[in-house]
């Protein structure tokens, strides 16, 4: 399987956690399932464009909708700028892709914090169901059946056997 996938990231000032976001894609970029970074800033003032351009990422000035617009593989992955996917995402991502291409998927939302509080919050967040907010993985055939928003693919999401981690700060 080649060069498939289009990661964006929409930022606003995310200096301090974009590194971490941006490192967890390393190793798919290297297997060649990530085909590009683009990150959509909406005028970041502190050194996020300087994290973009140590990366290599494409910067686009704008929304997240710009950048899903400046995206050009087949598929989309839309992540937050604070958080950091699970090493098993790759994995996961390539079976999403191969068996369930009329679907998005999301990941399961896991919180980088040890506290009880903190697992507690995981299990109200499973309880709430699908959401973007954790990562999604979709085509962009999907994505623009769907109006191109993001929102309205709810109805469409499956869980990924992967989970995303919120960077706390």
């Amino acid at each position: 399987m080649g060069a498939m996938i289009s990661v964006v990231i929409a930022t606003l000032n995310a200096a301090e956690t974009l590194p971490a976001a941006l490192s967890a894609l390393v190793p798919a970029a290297m297997n060649n399932l990530v085909r590009e970074v683009v990150i959509a800033d909406a005028g970041s003032t502190d050194e996020t464009l300087e994290v973009v351009e140590d990366a290599g990422a494409r910067l686009i000035a704008g929304d997240l909708a710009a950048g899903l617009a400046a995206a050009k593989g087949p598929w989309l992955l839309v992540l937050d700028a604070d958080v950091r996917l699970a090493p098993e995402w790759e994995a996961a991502a390539r079976d999403h892709i191969e068996h369930h291409p009329r679907t998005a998927g999301y990941f399961r939302l896991a919180l980088d914090d040890h506290r009880t509080t903190a697992r507690l919050m995981e299990v109200w967040a499973s309880l709430k169901g699908a959401t973007s907010a954790n990562g999604v993985l979709v085509s962009k055939r999907l994505y623009d059946e769907m109006g191109k928003d993001v929102a309205k693919l709810r109805g469409r999401m499956r869980p990924l056997a992967a989970r995303a981690f919120r960077i706390v700060r």
